[in-house]
């Protein structure tokens, strides 16, 4: 015998980390990295930019149990049909086990070592409807009061994480496995092009510490030139700092990019182009007296001498990840986590 956990049971949707919105009802819970009720204002004609906030990069189950045994029912919304469905069990930062399931048994299986605190990151790539979670009959489960510190980042698929193994291996996942950190992650694969309401959804976090990471997108599809680019990071500071002034926030450059460095793209900007422009941006501000600034160059994480680990020269591999999150939490996070006074 097994004891469910519902949907309308009011421990349910505490059990959630990592989201911007819950979706809900008495079948199901569906976590949002955007506000899933505003999410006509996120419209853009190809739809991706909704759809990149249903997928769940940084989502996950945090939870207490002394259950040996765990299984998590759910819907898929959607996924990438060459990824494999995998989950990440994770106790004390630490990756105890990677899950695989099934795309079409709706379940996945969870086997816990000893009682204790959990979390199970779902993937990066898919789209969930949670519908109920399983355990042990005579066992309890709770939900756990996150105190750490709460860092947002922002960024395009690189800080979503394709080509990651799964959620807890991310370059941003890493980093906050390693220095003990609350993420909510905001890479959306293809849609990082510095919109005016970002400001608002980073904020509505509450962060302790942001990170900006800021371009490759926007190269990509060409949407911001000389004359928009810069003014439009700019703008996105300025708001984040007329609400909260002394907000530790780290931009972040691109990473190497072989065959984007020096080409020209539609608006006739390189790779080069736009790192120069998100510096400064930085500089702007750093002028006007802003003490609460980082400015980290995409090629001190991820550099020329790294390109082996870009098999598609654009997002990292599983070692590039570790690398680029583990330089991260050194170069960008714990300079930011000084600030915080």
């Amino acid at each position: 015998m097994a004891k469910k956990i519902l949907p309308q049971d009011p421990l349910f949707e505490k059990l959630f980390s990592g989201t911007v919105s819950l979706e809900k009802n008495d079948r199901w819970i569906q976590p949002w990295r955007l506000p899933f009720r505003d999410r006509d204002l996120f419209t853009v004609p190809d739809g991706i930019f909704v759809d990149r906030g249903q997928s769940t990069s940084g989502c996950r189950l945090c939870f207490e149990t002394d259950s040996e045994f765990l299984r998590i029912y759910f819907d898929l919304i959607f996924h990438e049909a060459a990824d494999p469905l995998e989950f990440a069990l994770v106790q004390n930062n630490m990756i105890l086990n990677i899950i695989k399931a099934d795309k079409n048994a709706g379940y996945a299986d969870f086997h816990l070592p000893a009682s204790g605190k959990y979390e199970i990151w779902l993937h990066p790539f898919f789209g969930f409807r949670i519908k109920s979670l399983e355990i042990d009959e005579n066992s309890t489960l709770s939900s756990i009061d996150d105190r750490r510190i709460r860092w947002v980042s922002y960024g395009s698929s690189i800080t979503m994480g394709r080509q990651a193994v799964n959620g807890a291996s991310t370059w941003p996942a890493t980093a906050a496995r390693k220095l003990d950190l609350n993420l909510t992650n905001l890479g959306y694969g293809g849609q990082c092009h510095v919109d005016p309401l970002m400001a608002d959804i980073i904020l509505d976090k509450q962060p302790d510490i942001v990170t900006l990471k800021l371009g490759i997108n926007v190269y990509g599809g060409s949407t911001l030139n000389l004359r928009t680019f810069r003014i439009a990071i700019m703008g996105l500071l300025y708001r984040l700092r007329q609400q909260r002034e002394k907000l530790p926030i780290g931009i972040i450059s691109p990473i190497y990019c072989s065959d984007r460095e020096d080409t020209p793209n539609n608006v006739d900007m390189t790779l080069k182009d736009y790192r120069s422009e998100v510096e400064a941006a930085y500089q702007t501000f750093i002028n006007r007296g802003d003490k609460f600034l980082t400015y980290t160059h995409g090629y001190d994480l991820l550099g020329p001498a790294e390109a082996h680990m870009m098999p598609d020269n654009l997002h990292p591999d599983p070692a590039g990840y570790k690398m680029m999150g583990e330089r991260a939490a050194e170069k960008v996070i714990k300079p930011l986590l000084d600030m915080i006074s």
